[in-house]
């Protein structure tokens, strides 16, 4: 028998007899496991050694991908920090603009720890003389947290293992910070804790201020403000998650409270002043912003649930900022305190805005950025005081370099509803009509698919192709009802409107299934896989990255479980039945030939695991029946985060591309700028 070949192995649940023929490839560490990851390395070289244009597809992701960026504003009196890449930089700095002088100092290059990592902003002081920043190796959630005197632009000796970050205050006298922090390989009989350290201290020295148990699914997040500390304790219970929320006074360490219990899992807590403020949603799952304070009288509602979807907040200082979908479009309100609307921010349109956080900042200045389907990022500042809303950061290569124009219709699917599509165009090639075409959508967890940059999809439309964008059920677009009609039992919802567009698409003469490619990651990864093995004559390639592929297994990965209110869970029968009649690993049958598939994964995903895309791979390739490649871009590196270095992002998105053109049959000329949107 071949080392590879299938193994089957089964399960009975529910009365049905599962089979799982490639679960030795869940076993990463196993010797047989890393020689099929081997073999699947020198396919996809292979492969793409025989595809042309490489060198003209890399030289545009260049262009589009190397160039100077800016992320993580945060303003602390006279100090804007920052962290910035350079053109030609593999990584970003972290960086301190002193405004009164006009000088930029660099605090944290991650280069000196490897040329895999990669530097974040995690908390400042309230004066910023102080900075914890974090470290990540590669593209996992692991992080390790670090501190630099901002002042003497000194990195501090203290620092915490790798972990998962869950809060961090500094001290009101600066000799240190509480923190809460998950490390990496915790064992289920170690508590959650939050601690306090004084700057010198070493682990065994620092003081447990509050615990809670650990369980499968439990977490606990630091919450600070110059009055309390918080403790909000995530935990399951009866197989929901639920938050407890404790407090004690800033000055009284160990005096905690259960202030608020029961609440639902998805809540999130802000302390600001004293206040307490808790965004969650109401019975029919809109979301709303309460205030409390710890005098534990009567909650006020502070942003009312509305039809216009509550998307996130803000609170700064004096000024709470509110951040509201229609489904497509933003806006940006701002309110005081105590609930008073106070109006909404002059801002771009036909975008996606999103608010920057203020990292421990207690400024009322808001950072939001813009971008747009031919507009890279644009960082905003919006002044409260002033009422005005400008650029910062102004560089030119972000500013319009390409024209796209996009146009929004829409069908009615098989049960009466009707589905609104996006479709976008470069402004050369409007004429939509037998066009090769590059869908996606993302169908899942109240997610709507607004307007964002992506140098993948702007080669595309320079190559002639156009991008379609159906905004189906699952997502957020039609507000609750809309993410609610595909949760579930009825996730099959959001795969019948994909596969609808796709016909609707075909039927209207706009594409045709040999020019039809697909793409999406992460639940979008489950989305494509999920419709290419349930309708394979309609895709001619799918790119999957990151993608939950064995539905009957998820919940026992990592922290998987925690999304059974979006999936459901094997335990339930009904829900079992739902999962396993669309789990495109369970949906391979041995007699078709699928489309052509490059799945995108590594050893550092730590959300999707990647035992997902290996074994639906294997599954793929071992038939004798396949005869479209399939293939698997995987390394040790990689994980669910965007934060490898530039090289090596260039490298990746110019295989993707070039997989897309050579099963499209695109044609790469020697310029991008002189291409014909024709076959």
């Amino acid at each position: 028998m071949c080392e590879f070949q299938a193994q089957d192995t089964q399960e009975a649940l529910h009365g049905c007899l599962i089979s799982d023929p490639y679960r030795w490839l869940e076993d990463r560490a196993s010797p047989r496991t890393a020689s099929w990851l081997d073999i699947q390395r020198q396919k996809a070289d292979h492969y793409f050694k025989a595809c042309g244009g490489v060198d003209e597809l890399r030289m545009q992701v260049r262009a589009l991908l190397d160039r100077d960026e800016v992320t993580q504003p945060v303003r602390v009196d006279h100090r804007l920090f920052f962290r910035r890449r350079n053109t030609n930089q593999e990584q970003g700095c972290i960086c301190v603009l002193h405004l009164d002088a006009g000088t930029v100092k660099i605090l944290v290059d991650p280069s000196e720890d490897g040329p895999l990592s990669s530097a974040h902003i995690h908390s400042l002081s309230v004066d910023g003389s102080l900075l914890a920043f974090t470290i990540a190796h590669g593209g996992g959630d692991t992080r390790e947290i670090r501190l630099v005197d901002t002042d003497r632009g000194q990195i501090l000796s203290d620092r915490l293992p790798p972990g998962r970050p869950r809060g961090l205050s500094f001290f009101t006298d600066k000799r240190g910070f509480y923190y809460s922090h998950d490390k990496a390989g915790a064992q289920w009989n170690e508590s959650h804790s939050i601690r306090s350290h004084h700057f010198g201290m070493r682990e065994h020295e620092e003081y447990e201020i509050f615990s809670v148990p650990r369980s499968g699914l439990s977490k606990l997040i630091l919450l600070a403000d110059e009055v309390h500390l918080g403790a909000l304790y995530v935990h399951a219970v009866d197989g929901a998650l639920q938050s407890d929320l404790y407090l004690t006074p800033r000055n009284c360490e160990t005096g905690w409270t259960l202030f608020a219990g029961g609440l639902p899992g998805s809540t999130s807590v802000t302390l600001r002043h004293g206040q307490i403020f808790l965004c969650r949603a109401d019975e029919n799952h809109k979301k709303f912003l309460e205030s409390l304070n710890s005098g534990h009288e009567g909650a006020r509602t502070i942003i009312p649930a509305a039809e216009g979807s509550l998307l996130d907040i803000s609170i700064r200082q004096h000024y709470i900022y509110s951040r509201h979908s229609d489904g497509f479009e933003s806006r940006l309100h701002v309110w005081s305190l105590d609930g008073r609307h106070l109006g909404t921010v002059n801002m771009p349109i036909r975008g996606t805005i999103q608010m920057c956080s203020p990292l421990g900042s207690t400024s009322d200045t808001l950072f939001y950025t813009y971008e747009s389907f031919d507009s890279p990022p644009k960082i905003f500042r919006f002044d409260p005081d002033t009422w005005t809303s400008r650029r910062c950061f102004d560089d030119p290569s972000t500013n319009n370099t390409r024209q796209c124009m996009s146009v929004r219709t829409s069908f009615p699917t098989k049960d009466g509803v009707d589905v609104p599509v996006t479709l976008v165009t470069d402004r050369r090639f409007p004429k939509l009509r037998n066009r090769f075409t590059l869908m996606t959508s993302y169908g899942g967890f109240g997610v709507s698919m607004t307007p964002q940059f992506s140098v993948l999809v702007t080669v595309m439309l320079e190559l002639g192709a156009i991008l379609v964008i159906p905004h189906i059920r699952g997502g957020g677009e039609g507000g609750a009802s809309w993410h609610q009609a595909a949760v579930g039992v009825n996730r099959q919802t959001a795969f019948d409107d994909f596969i609808e567009t796709a016909e609707w698409l075909c039927r209207e003469g706009i594409t045709s299934p040999s020019k039809l490619a697909i793409f999406g990651g992460s639940n979008s990864g489950l989305l494509v896989a999920a419709v290419s093995t349930q309708r394979p004559d309609l895709f001619r390639a799918v790119l999957c990255i990151a993608g939950l592929l064995d539905m009957v297994r998820y919940e026992r990965f990592d922290r998987a479980a925690s999304w059974r209110s979006e999936f459901g869970s094997v335990a339930n029968e009904a829900e079992f039945h739902a999962l396993r009649s669309y789990s495109p690993y369970h949906c391979v049958t041995e007699f078709t030939d699928y489309p052509a598939v490059l799945f995108v994964s590594g050893d550092q995903d730590d959300r999707c695991n990647p035992a997902h895309s290996r074994k639906m791979t294997a599954r793929l390739q071992h038939r004798t029946t396949q005869r479209n490649p399939i293939l698997l871009d995987y390394t040790a590196y990689r994980g669910h985060s965007p934060l490898l270095p530039l090289s090596i992002r260039i490298e990746a998105l110019t295989f993707r591309l070039a997989f897309l053109c050579r099963e499209l049959g695109i044609d790469i000329p020697r310029s991008l700028n002189r291409v014909a949107p024709t076959s």
